[in-house]
């Protein structure tokens, strides 16, 4: 008997061949991948009931959340707390720390006043009033520097912070800062000023 020969396939080598643990591998993932298909295909016919269908009937899945949602509910004691600066307002009080006592104020308060180095910051019946620098050196009575930073710009001084938290009973047991929305802009003794309410 004479063995006939068959024809050799060409070798690709540009595409590397997979080993035997490779192929095993793949053989496997791909037969889980099908099994998942099928599993979701079933979990999808028993949620779609008769004529239902996801597309048509969306009230399925709506009495499902229905059911499951709760019909009264409680909030926390405790708030989050706010960075300082994040409320959009005319004077932000910080009380933090041995370093983080200042006052924040935005730049449409400083530049009505004209002076961004210096500011007089007097104690009023329900609040602080912000005044431009005097023209005289020789008045330095509650005179503060100011420093810019970004867009805004600040006053510190530790014993003005506790003043004001004292003089108007400000509450920083669950805060760090205070921000304020009411100001009166006019003059004070010849002198462009700015009334903030803090109570």
């Amino acid at each position: 008997m004479v063995m006939k020969k068959l024809p050799q396939r060409p070798v690709d080598n540009s595409v590397p061949r997979k080993s035997f643990e490779e192929r095993i591998r793949e053989g496997r993932q791909n037969r889980l991948r099908e099994e998942a298909l099928a599993e979701t295909k079933e979990s999808m016919d028993e949620i779609v009931d008769g004529d239902a269908t996801l597309q048509g009937d969306d009230s399925i899945v709506q009495d499902v959340v229905n059911e499951s949602f709760p019909t009264s509910i409680k909030f926390p004691r405790h708030q989050a707390r706010k960075a300082a600066g994040t409320e959009k307002g005319v004077l932000t009080i910080v009380s933090a720390g041995k370093f983080g006592h200042r006052l924040i104020f935005p730049e449409k308060v400083i530049s009505y006043m004209g002076s961004t180095d210096k500011a007089q910051i007097g104690l009023a019946d329900k609040g602080i009033v912000v005044i431009e620098k005097p023209t005289s050196e020789e008045e330095t009575e509650g005179l503060f520097p100011i420093r810019k930073q970004g867009k805004s710009y600040m006053v510190y001084s530790a014993p003005l912070v506790k003043e004001l938290v004292a003089s108007f009973s400000l509450d920083y047991s669950n805060t760090v800062s205070k921000t304020f929305m009411d100001a009166e802009y006019g003059e004070y003794e010849g002198r462009k000023a700015v009334y903030i309410k803090l109570v």
